[in-house]
């Protein structure tokens, strides 16, 4: 019915020109992703703007869609432009967010070659997962709790996978503890889909939220949790080893030999935004279209 995927074309005179689709991220989330326009089409018509709006109002208006996201890779100098200003234009506390991370990756047998050293990771149990929910909300992650599906409820996706299922389809996330004994000392959150429901795997890459502060022991902890996740993305058959680290934990996964794939800006904003979205974007896209060609640009300083 559309509730979790919806791909959209735009043919002119016969021919494909573009293609957009959305995605069901999370239960309450939906995710604008593989915007693709025919080369040079686009300059004549605001073919983007109009596929962008197109897979955003649908998912707006899905009754138990609560928050709208949008990722891009900074190196698209173009779309971060213009992202990043609409998201700075509609910044609203506790309603929108704005993340960066890099994407990295690594070959699995080279994944499962890295020592975990003294800890061992396992997975979490729900004492755990409520740990973990109460330290994100003491870190401020209160939007993320929500459109990421964080909360101990919530983590493991098992509503949203049983969604996924009933489509042959398969959508869900392990969550992963190393700990001292007395109290975990990091998480590792893997998320797993059928490949290809995202194309650079997002959706089946692990995320890491490491609450010690002790350096020795972070990156202790780190290195047993990213054994523990490759150990596990290999018994589901993948072939490589994709992460979505914060800043903080980026160094630590390049040491252990991870490479990157590219810089990605994230915007989540709740549906309530959307009609300002819209506008914006719009109001972008006119601004853009009324500038002259290089050609006119020409004729005009001859």
């Amino acid at each position: 019915s559309g509730a979790l995927g919806k791909s959209f074309v735009y043919r002119d005179q016969g021919k494909l020109r573009a293609t957009a689709n959305g995605l069901r991220l999370y239960d309450k989330t939906w995710l604008l992703q593989h915007l693709t326009v025919a080369p040079g089409f686009h300059r004549d018509e605001t073919v983007s703007q109009k596929m962008s709006s197109l897979v955003m109002e649908y998912g707006e208006a899905q009754q138990d869609i609560e928050f709208l996201r949008y990722e891009w890779f900074t190196a698209t100098r173009w779309t971060a432009r213009i992202s990043t200003w609409i998201a700075h234009q509609l910044a609203t506390e506790g309603l929108t967010h704005l993340r960066h991370y890099t994407l990295v990756t690594q070959p699995m047998p080279q994944a499962l070659s890295i020592a975990g050293g003294r800890l061992r990771a396992r997975e979490a149990n729900p004492e755990e997962l409520k740990f973990l929910e109460s330290y994100l909300r003491r870190d401020g992650a209160l939007l993320s709790l929500r459109a990421d599906d964080l909360t101990a409820e919530e983590i493991t996706m098992k509503e949203l996978g049983n969604r996924f299922a009933r489509h042959g389809m398969r959508r869900a996330r392990k969550v992963f503890v190393v700990d001292d004994g007395h109290a975990p000392l990091g998480f590792a959150l893997a998320e797993e889909a059928t490949a290809g429901l995202c194309w650079p795997e997002l959706t089946n890459a692990f995320r890491l939220v490491v609450p010690t502060h002790e350096p020795a022991l972070r990156a202790e902890s780190i290195s047993a949790l990213v054994r523990r996740c490759a150990l596990h993305y290999n018994a589901m058959g993948r072939t490589y080893l994709h992460a979505v680290p914060d800043d903080v934990e980026l160094g630590t996964l390049l040491g252990h030999g991870f490479s990157e794939i590219g810089r990605i800006a994230e915007w989540t904003f709740h549906k309530s935004l959307g009609r300002q979205w819209q506008e914006l974007l719009t109001a972008m896209f006119e601004r853009l279209t009324r500038r002259p060609s290089a050609g006119q640009r020409k004729e005009l300083a001859a």
